[in-house]
């Protein structure tokens, strides 16, 4: 089919009835950017590397730094890495919009068993994953980031959640 351009000043509204397809990456004004297969992410800087479905939480110094469950300082969750970070001071899409389908990377593969879709899944004592159980030790944060949108598999270290975090 023919390709369509959309060009619009400031001031336009578009409405669009229908789906739409996106073969390829598109920029959005307004500090937003979605990519295919990825989801809609804002930019922010990197503390430290991290790698594509990474959970990450703000640092005392305001970048994107991986998060875990050993402490209240570092569960506090705000979005997940739809980009990686090499080091720090990258900017980096991370999804933050509550709803959202995403990739997050897990401790360890869980079953079928253990991740049914629809299970709650768990902000991870290990920096920046993800966990079918919440964690149990003394002082840890339990922080759900969602829900499992797909069964886990017992070989995947990735799994897709419908990301909504709250601590519990």
């Amino acid at each position: 089919g023919a390709g369509v351009v959309l060009e619009a000043d400031s001031n336009a509204d578009v409405t669009m009835n229908g789906k739409l397809a996106v073969g390829d990456d598109v920029s959005l004004s307004g500090n937003v950017s979605m990519t295919p297969n990825k989801g809609i992410g804002y930019p922010m800087t990197s503390a430290a590397a991290h790698a594509v479905g990474s959970v990450l939480f703000f640092n005392s110094s305001g970048r994107a730094a991986v998060a875990d469950a050993d402490a209240v300082a570092d569960g506090r969750v705000m979005g997940i890495a739809l980009e990686a970070a090499s080091g720090a001071g990258e900017s980096k899409l991370v999804c933050t919009l509550v709803g959202s389908v995403v990739d997050v990377v897990m401790a360890t593969p869980a079953s079928a068993t253990d991740l049914p879709a629809g299970a709650p899944v768990y902000l991870s004592t290990t920096a920046g994953k993800a966990s079918h159980a919440a964690p149990t030790g003394a002082g840890d944060q339990v922080v759900r980031l969602g829900f499992a949108f797909e069964a886990g598999n017992s070989s995947d270290t990735a799994r897709q959640i419908i990301f909504q975090p709250q601590y519990i």
